[in-house]
């Protein structure tokens, strides 16, 4: 009887590393080029950029945060023009902005999930506390015993095998997913389609439902392999997925704000046809007025949908602000039928009145 070996894990070498690094800046990049225009949209839909919304915030956030921790990452990877000394104040800087990508994108997990549950205020403190224990745990495990990893002139973080638990992070990361899943799950298994006969309603319930598991299923993924490889007792090849986890992250943190917003655009779409009021101008006054104005320049601002959009038994929105105030955009046209009076423009002034002076003020 074959006596079975023990599990070892899968290895890595530096060529391997060097094809999935590659092959993340690929993804990164070509997704970063494929979502410009839905960048462009978001910006549209925002009342003034000098005041964004939260989903905007984030979105940004996500997106340019990811970038700097990949730029940073292979740029420490890939060049050979590194000094102890420099490594040494460089190695950290991509751990850093690891947990600050990971962190944004738990921001946008739990706004998603406050919003689901109809802005709960039991379930918001409890995303709150979660977030806050998970947070604090990650930047501990994340930054404790690194150590700057120079081979070749490059720059890498590694963890000391003795000092085993950087793993820990990924461990963490994944609890935080697995319970905003559960809570938004949760939420949306109470909406009964028989209430809401509407295939728009039932198709934003199934695409938030499908960007959840999809989500979990593919950080989940990455993170185990990240896990594994961090066992392992070579510094030089533990954060060989690392890159591959941030353009994970990135990509699919953007695509939930993504499909969000084009949703709240539909709804506005479907549901904001401009009201047409006509009515009869009875006053030679309230003609030329409605003349004039057609001429007249007009100040519009694009109304913001950032979001807006609401089901039964759950929120979309990731602003926190009045239900009541819907974006609606109203046109009214006039229309009427003008009679040429010869004798109305000499009964009519539009002219801007003139100080009349007495004759004393003369004196």
């Amino acid at each position: 009887m074959p006596v079975l070996e023990p599990w070892q894990p899968p290895k890595v070498t530096t060529t391997t590393e060097q094809y999935l690094r590659v092959a993340s800046l690929s993804i990164a990049l070509y997704d970063y080029i494929l979502t410009l225009p839905a960048e462009w949209r978001v910006y549209r839909s925002q009342r003034s950029l000098a005041h964004p919304s939260l989903s905007c915030c984030l979105f940004m956030s996500i997106r340019y945060v990811s970038a700097v921790v990949m730029v940073a990452s292979n740029v420490g990877f890939f060049s050979h023009a590194f000094s102890e000394e420099v490594c040494a104040r460089y190695y950290i800087v991509a751990p850093v902005f690891k947990v600050l990508q990971n962190m944004i994108s738990q921001l946008i997990l739990g706004f998603r999930t406050y919003n689901i549950s109809r802005r709960s205020r039991t379930t918001g403190c409890i995303l709150l506390v979660l977030f806050f224990i998970v947070t604090t745990l990650e930047w501990f495990t994340n930054m404790y015993e690194r150590m700057p990893i120079s081979r070749l002139r490059n720059c890498t973080p590694g963890n000391a095998e003795e000092h085993l638990v950087a793993w820990l992070y990924y461990l963490f990361a994944m609890l935080y997913d697995f319970g905003t899943l559960c809570i938004s799950i949760f939420y949306l298994a109470q909406f009964n389609p028989d209430h809401s006969p509407s295939t728009r309603v039932t198709r934003l319930i199934r695409m938030m439902l499908y960007d959840g598991l999809l989500y979990f299923v593919a950080l989940t993924g990455v993170n185990v392999f990240n896990t594994i490889l961090y066992r392992t007792s070579d510094e030089a090849l533990q954060p060989a997925v690392a890159s591959l986890g941030y353009a994970v992250t990135w990509i699919m943190s953007q695509k939930i704000l993504i499909h969000l917003h084009d949703a709240a655009l539909e709804r506005a779409y479907e549901t904001g046809a401009p009201a047409i009021v006509a009515h009869s101008l009875r006053s030679p006054r309230d003609i030329s007025q409605a003349v004039r104005s057609q001429f007249e320049e007009q100040h519009q601002s694009n109304a913001s949908v950032d979001h807006a959009s609401k089901i039964p038994q759950s929120g979309l929105s990731l602003d926190h602000g009045d239900s009541s105030d819907l974006a609606v955009e109203v046109r009214v046209e006039r229309f009427m039928t003008v009679e040429w009076d010869e004798h109305a423009y000499e009964r009519e002034s539009y002219r801007i009145p003139r100080t009349m002076w007495s004759s004393s003020s003369r004196r």
